[in-house]
């Protein structure tokens, strides 16, 4: 399809009110919340109306009646999704893609039942013919009581999730396939039963059943069978789904050797659990939210425990985890509140991101001497954690291992061992070190106290740096020397998070500004970075944002990415005429020979800008939280955007990439909330998920039909249009 009319929303009159049209992609995008009937015309303005934006009848309460045109190509459940009132969706004969069965929208071929509106009635018998029961079919119809389905259908996706009323469901002999979710959240239903027929069913599918007692399966099927209403594959080695409301106790059988994702997932009344000396695999999410198991045993036959397998079991108190594990891995303990202990036995190698983070009653920690890495918030925000004990095995530790351990008073750990670094642990208090394997535990000789405004910084004798800072500093004039020894750097994090600190003087004998050396200083409001600093490292004045004026010096070499991200106050970067590696033009910072444009600062009010036709490549977090640009013009030179780069202008609407662009880095456009239009050329041939994420309004995407960019699950949500361009 190619689109060449000019880019604007028209208002389109029906009764009680306007829907609104988007010329460039053919999409209704919006309707007022006091339409009652919405008759949706072929053409308007000249342009054929060819599709339905996600959502945007969710607050027309009073909407009755929609009428869909010939032109319509593409519609799906979501057009319809959200609170609303509709009753019947009706199409023109006329239309080659789609038809409605009595105000019910279906495929052209009636084989896939699109979308029942909520409001058609209490009870429903699908017309013979139905194959597919689309995702979202049913979506949120809480009214909805009873529903019978054709001996035709094959395959019911994340069709009735929400479904909160109904109570009657029997499913058809011809059933194949049992989704994502497919009665997710159905809390009326107490039983199913599963014909002969079905060949997959996935672990969530009757997720948040919380009244499900039993899941029967024809004893015919070859593929599944229950145990006294427990879902099990057919040789019963793996158990598929573990009704809500089966019981208050459950022993897993002998011949088990895998719980599946999502198995035990939200089983809101089971308190005790035995898990047989069987298992082997305890997969994803098994036990999700499980929250009234209080104690567990892992036997050790168990060597695999997957991703959030035990996430926000809140009553869970004691875990004996199996000795021929390895890895526990991202988020498997994460928000179990309770969890009082937790003995990390001996093989144990990894502990995986957010692995206990949330656990608030967790009090003392003992990691294993087999232990190598600790990962990143891993025991984040584990208030009531007092002591741990860090062997000399542990090779790689998380930055933010330990955020917000604000109990954390001792750590016991090797000298000069990864876990010997202050840097790595909360602030306020920071923690004594112990050391092990030592006679002499003397310790804190090597941190001297330099009293400054509110309290104390924090100067390390033996790498001649300032490391740490009391939280209530409010200004701090620092020295060039402390006792005798001349200050060479401000480490990484030293002033992490202190909110009160106004005014900064630093050294004139620095080299180098740590990572986040003054992350979170909110009130400071000025930076006059000496001469002589040569590195400023990544982070370091990261959300900072009363921070108005920063002056780099001729020395600086290297400014690390996210330097100045979340400062959305600041107005200018000032760079010495001598310096040989950057420069700014007008205040915004580029480096000397105008390739890269570093930062943009988010404070500035201007409403568009011109990028400097020399660039090639836009740095990291370049423009972070300019929130006044509505539009930014590109060079016709570039070739990369980096990661983060326009993170929240949230006043950018559209953007057009310029042919020859290659990359575009992780998170390059996120949370861009008023972004509603891409142009994204050929040249660009990857880039992540993450790109846009948060973009909640974009729906329209300008791009070569089969280019990488031409994807629509490269974006989100279900409303993005690729419109074709040459």
């Amino acid at each position: 399809m190619e689109i060449t009319s000019t880019r604007s929303t028209i208002p389109q009159p029906v009764t009680g009110g306007n829907i609104y049209f988007d010329r460039a992609s053919g999409y209704i995008t919006d309707c007022d919340k006091s339409v009652t009937e919405a008759r949706i015309p072929e053409e308007i303005a000249g342009k054929p109306v060819t599709g339905i934006k996600g959502y945007i009848f969710r607050f027309c309460d009073n909407l009755k009646k929609v009428t869909v045109p010939k032109s319509m190509t593409d519609l799906g459940g979501w057009s319809f999704w959200g609170r609303n009132s509709i009753k019947n969706i009706y199409v023109s004969g006329e239309n080659e893609k789609f038809c409605d069965i009595d105000g019910v929208l279906f495929s052209k071929d009636a084989k896939t039942l699109i979308f029942y509106p909520p409001a058609h009635g209490d009870s429903y018998e699908i017309p013979e013919g139905t194959v597919d029961l689309a995702k979202g079919a049913f979506k949120d119809c809480t009214s909805l009581v009873s529903v019978k389905i054709p001996n035709t259908v094959k395959n019911i996706y994340g069709s009735f999730h929400g479904c909160t009323s109904l109570t009657n469901v029997k499913l058809p002999s011809s059933l194949e396939y049992i989704g994502d979710g497919a009665f997710g959240n159905c809390k009326a239903i107490t039983g199913i039963s599963i014909p002969f027929s079905v060949r997959k069913i996935v672990g969530n599918a009757f997720s948040g059943c919380e009244n499900l007692k039993a899941i029967r399966v024809n004893s015919d099927n070859v593929y599944y069978c229950d145990v006294d209403g427990v879902l099990y594959n057919r040789e019963k080695t793996r158990l598929v789904i573990y009704p809500a409301d089966h019981g208050m106790m459950y022993q897993v059988p002998e011949m088990v050797s895998t719980i599946g994702e999502w198995a035990f997932a939200k089983s809101h009344k089971l308190s005790i659990l035995i898990l047989s000396n069987s298992v082997r695999e305890i997969e994803e999410y098994a036990f999700g939210d499980c929250d009234s198991i209080t104690n567990l045993s892992i036997p050790d036959s168990v060597t695999s425990i997957g991703k959030r397998a035990f996430w926000h079991c809140a009553s869970m108190e004691r875990v004996t985890l199996s000795h021929n594990i390895e890895t526990v891995d991202d988020y498997t303990f994460d928000s179990c509140v309770s969890l009082k202990g937790i003995t990390i036995p001996e093989g144990v190698k990894n502990i995986g991101e957010g692995a206990f983070s949330h656990c608030y009653e967790l009090k003392d920690i003992i990691l294993p001497d087999t232990l190598t890495t600790v990962g990143t918030s891993a025991f984040e925000s584990c208030e009531n954690v007092s002591a741990v004990t860090i062997p000399n095995s542990v090779k790689n530790m998380g930055k933010n291992a330990f955020k917000g351990c604000w109990k954390l008073y001792t750590v016991y750990c090797p000298r000069n061992s990864v876990a010997d670094d202050i840097d790595l642990y909360p602030k306020d208090p920071s923690p004594d070190f112990i050391y092990t394997g030592e006679d002499d535990n003397q310790n804190g000789k090597d941190i001297v106290a330099f009293p400054v405004q509110g309290g104390n910084a924090y100067f390390r004798k033996s790498t001649a740096s300032f490391v740490d800072c009391d939280m209530y500093v409010t200004q701090a004039n620092l020295p060039d020397t402390v006792e005798s020894i001349t200050v060479e750097s401000i480490g990484e994090g030293a002033f992490l998070n202190c909110s009160a600190l106004t005014n900064l003087v630093l050294p004139r004998t620095i080299k180098s500004i740590g990572p986040g050396a003054f992350s979170g200083c909110t009130a400071l409001k000025s930076v006059n970075i000496p001469q002589g600093v040569k590195t400023l490292g990544k982070r370091a004045f990261d959300f900072c944002p009363d921070l108005q004026e920063v002056t780099i010096p001729a020395t600086l070499e290297r400014i690390e990415g996210y330097a100045f991200g979340g400062c959305r106050s600041l107005k200018r970067i000032t760079v010495d005429p001598e310096n040989a590696y950057y420069t700014d033009e007008d205040g915004i910072l580029y480096t000397r020979d105008r390739s890269v444009i570093v930062c943009y600062p988010a404070g500035r009010e201007d409403r568009s800008y011109n990028i400097e036709p020399t660039v090639k490549s836009i740095y990291e977090n370049a423009f972070d939280e300019a929130r006044n640009l509505e539009d930014i013009n590109f060079p016709y030179k570039l070739v990369s955007i980096g990661e983060g780069a326009f993170t929240k202008c949230n006043a950018l609407r559209k953007i057009i990439i310029p042919e020859g662009t290659k990359s575009i880095g992780n998170f390059a456009f996120k949370d861009c909330r008023e972004l509603t239009e891409v142009d994204i050329p050929n040249t660009v041939k990857s880039f992540e998920d993450f790109v846009f994420e948060g973009c909640e309004n974009l729906s329209v995407v300008y791009c070569s039909q089969g280019s990488f960019a031409d994807n629509k699950n490269l974006y989100p949500g279900d409303n993005v249009t690729c419109v074709y361009i040459h």
